[in-house]
This record gives structure tokens, sequence and C-alpha cells, in this order.
């Protein structure tokens, strides 16, 4: 009885993760992936902040060059905030 109540309880858990990662939109999950492999490029070559600088710049520079200047996508805040969420995941990580 124990074990199959447990077995529930994981699997509701696993389904809610589940639940929440489906309802982000695609568009801001390669946001943050591809925002998560700069940092970690950049991690490889320059010190904690210039590789923060670097890729909030870069997400910056997207929105509002690419997409708002250029007329070349949808500029978006919400895509500004999923690129620069692992730079803040990073520094929560690494700072305190």
């Amino acid at each position: 009885e124990m074990l199959r109540s447990l077995v529930g309880s994981e699997m509701c858990i696993r389904d809610r993760i589940y639940d929440f990662w489906a309802s982000i939109p695609s568009d801001k999950l390669a946001h943050f992936f591809s925002s998560s492999v700069l940092l970690s490029l950049c991690l490889l070559f320059f010190n904690d902040w210039v590789s923060i600088g670097i890729v909030v710049f870069s997400a910056l520079f997207k929105e509002v060059v690419y997409d708002d200047f250029l007329n070349k996508g949808n500029p978006d805040t919400k895509d500004f905030l999923f690129s620069v969420l692992p730079c803040g995941l990073y520094a929560l990580n690494v700072f305190i």
C-alpha cells in the first residue's frame, strides 16, 4: 500500500515538472539553451563578469537591433529574459 502511494506521488511530481516544462514556448527554450551554450563557451575563455556581459549584450543586441531596428523578428521582453536567465542562474550558483 505504501509503495503504491509513493510511486503515485513520484509520478505526480514528474508529471508536474513535465507539464511546467511543456508549458514554456519552444522559442523561449531556444533562447535559454542557446544562451546557456554561449555562456559556457565564454566561461572557457573569459572571467565570470566578462562572460555574463557578453551574453547580456548579445541578448540585448538581438532584441533591439536585429528584431526591432532591422525588423527581422518580433522584439519581446520575455525572449530577453529567457536569454539572460542562464546568467542569473550561474551567478546564483557561483556568487551566493
